[in-house]
């Protein structure tokens, strides 16, 4: 990943890494869905939200696909009291479908994936990132959580995704 040098000779703000983020969530060139989730993103600390996007992903693709441990991993992850994160893009999602959800999801994931390489290479090309303010204002999950069985039907939307 390179920033041009007229970035690191002349910029002395540090850089915001949620620009991408809030660029698609104010666009009226993107899918609803993919708005949605970019902003619900927006503060989530940098490899945080790539890793929780990431399993989300794979967790979804699994279930999609009828993979032994797909539903099961899918509950235990709506389930966890610490992750408001990923129920949010679950449930942003919920009900448009496993294609609509797994295009959208890649999309996000790709975009919190290069959010995370500037991240890691910002010391090596001399540039200061902003710390965005964390969008969560406590650690503990706001309101009730799911309790979900580990067996369950999708619906007709699943149905023949991935096979």
């Amino acid at each position: 990943m390179q920033l041009p040098n007229w970035y690191a000779a002349y910029c002395h703000e540090p850089f915001d890494p949620d620009t991408e983020l809030k660029e698609i969530a104010d666009s009226d060139h993107e899918q609803n869905s993919l708005r949605v989730v970019a902003l619900l993103s927006v503060g989530v600390p940098v490899e945080e939200a790539f890793l929780r996007c990431r399993e989300l992903l794979e967790t979804v693709q699994w279930a999609a696909s009828d993979h032994p441990a797909g539903k099961r991993r899918l509950a235990a992850l709506l389930g966890v009291s610490d992750n408001d994160y990923q129920r949010a893009l679950y449930y942003a999602l919920a009900g448009r479908g496993a294609i609509a959800m797994l295009s959208t999801l890649k999309c996000l994931s790709d975009t919190l994936e290069s959010r995370y390489l500037l991240s890691i290479a910002a010391p090596q090309l001399r540039v200061d990132l902003r710390q965005p303010d964390n969008p969560y204002l406590t650690d503990e999950p706001d309101g009730p959580l799911g309790v979900f069985e580990a067996e369950y039907e999708l619906s007709g939307l699943w149905d023949d995704i991935c096979h």
